[in-house]
């Protein structure tokens, strides 16, 4: 029986149980506390995410750690520093959002939060016989969302399918009882292998976006035969006279931001800083900038990477 046990056994699975049992137990707890805890190793390292909350009735605290392969992971002060969890002052570069669960959570945990977009956004007129005759229109961002479906008569994308770049860009088409026939993981360059893998040779694809768009989407497609529209709907710019934040944490959204933000300012000693992405953290290193860069393009990423400074 034990030879049996040993052709099951996998190591890697048996290292990352052992670490979310050493955590639980550090927690003095079992089912009946509020504990979710999820460990995952990729790229040499070990990533630990923990959800905690003293009350089934409460928002959870989120952290997410982490290590080397070859680095010791002290269990105990990780457990500390979420049982020991402050609020801090937070400034994050977008304007609120009503019933956000970003600054929901925040808030719960008693975060001061300072959101303020550092640009500005304008429609761009377009010609809507662009639209005619598409197999593909890819949102790859909210502003795209609401500067090209304002303009337009929604009966034009009766039989057009409709792809975005993540679950946020869904949820945000959701708003306008659209649904997706396409949702990407939030990452341009494997959000076009996705795409690609899924639709045929010489689509018509139309790209809303900004005049001063990154293309993070298409510019990673490797189809020559696909073709490609981008339509600029919208134009941004940075705002002038952008105010220095005394906040202890900076959450960065885009490279924009980055742009507007540190073409005036440099960051305090004590202050941290936080990427939404990959682009905007190319963009923070361009600046000399040290900072952390939250796993994925979500809120709940910028929650974990937030509250684990």
């Amino acid at each position: 029986m034990q030879q049996i046990c040993t052709l099951l056994n996998d190591a890697n699975d048996a290292e990352i149980s052992g670490i979310e049992r050493k955590i639980l137990n550090a927690f003095d707890g079992g089912c009946q506390i509020p504990l979710g805890i999820f460990t995952k190793q990729e790229d040499n390292q070990i990533h630990i995410w923990i959800s905690y909350a003293k009350a089934w009735n409460e928002i959870p605290i989120r952290m997410h750690f982490k290590f080397n392969h070859t680095q010791e992971i002290d269990i105990k002060n990780i457990v500390d520093k979420i049982k020991q969890h402050t609020g801090k002052s937070v400034f994050i570069s977008r304007n609120s959002i009503e019933d956000d669960y970003l600054e929901n959570t925040l808030n719960a945990h008693h975060y001061s939060v300072q959101a303020q977009s550092l640009l500005q956004f304008n429609a761009v007129d377009f010609s809507t016989e662009k639209i005619k005759n598409l197999d593909w229109i890819f949102f790859s961002s909210k502003h795209a969302i609401d500067f090209f479906i304002q303009k337009i008569d929604q009966s034009i994308l009766k039989n057009t399918k409709i792809a975005v770049l993540g679950l946020g860009t869904a949820a945000h088409l959701n708003k306008y009882q659209i649904q997706a026939d396409f949702v990407g993981d939030g990452l341009g360059r494997t959000t076009a292998k996705l795409f690609e893998n899924i639709i045929d040779n010489n689509v018509h694809v139309l790209f809303p976006c900004a005049t001063q768009s990154l293309y993070q989407v298409q510019r990673h497609f490797t189809n020559k035969k696909i073709n490609i529209e981008n339509l600029a709907v919208y134009e941004n710019a940075m705002i002038e006279n952008v105010p220095k934040s005394d906040a202890a944490i900076l959450v960065f959204t885009s490279p924009m931001n980055v742009r507007a933000y540190f073409s005036t300012h440099q960051i305090d000693a004590t202050q941290k800083v936080i990427s939404i992405g990959k682009t905007t953290s190319e963009v923070l290193s361009e600046f000399a900038v040290q900072h952390q860069v939250a796993y994925a393009p979500y809120n709940y990423c910028l929650v974990d990477e937030i509250m684990s400074l």
